[in-house]
């Protein structure tokens, strides 16, 4: 429901009780009263059949952080001649010093390997 005329921040959510198995990507629509129209940022969520990984923001800008309710060991970040630009231990990355373009991100967990395209802006 609308949160109607307030000036205070307000949080959504959104379960998709069927996703894909692969990459599913969200965001929300909102429309004010007056008929403006503003989108959330693109959440991707990988979905394993079992277990969940979530990319956000994608496309990023400064940081690049990963959700999961799996142990994530550690995230690299390469270009798209294979070069590795970032090594994170830790479920956020920093990517603010990279130029624009197409990124592969693999994220290494107790369940194994998983790849994602990410886009910088």
């Amino acid at each position: 429901s609308a949160a109607g005329f307030s000036h205070e921040p307000k949080s959504y959510s959104f379960t998709d009780f069927q996703p894909l198995r692969g990459e599913n990507r969200y965001r929300i629509k909102a429309v004010d009263f007056d008929g403006a129209v503003s989108f959330s940022e693109v959440r991707s969520v990988i979905w394993d059949g079992e277990k969940t990984i979530e990319i956000y923001p994608n496309p990023a800008e400064d940081e690049l952080s990963v959700r999961s309710d799996m142990e994530i060991k550690s995230m690299k970040l390469f270009d798209l001649t294979g070069k590795q630009c970032v090594y994170a231990e830790k479920r956020t990355a920093n990517i603010g010093h990279l130029p624009a373009g197409v990124y592969v991100l693999e994220i290494y967990t107790e369940r194994g390997v998983y790849r994602q395209n990410i886009f910088k802006r």
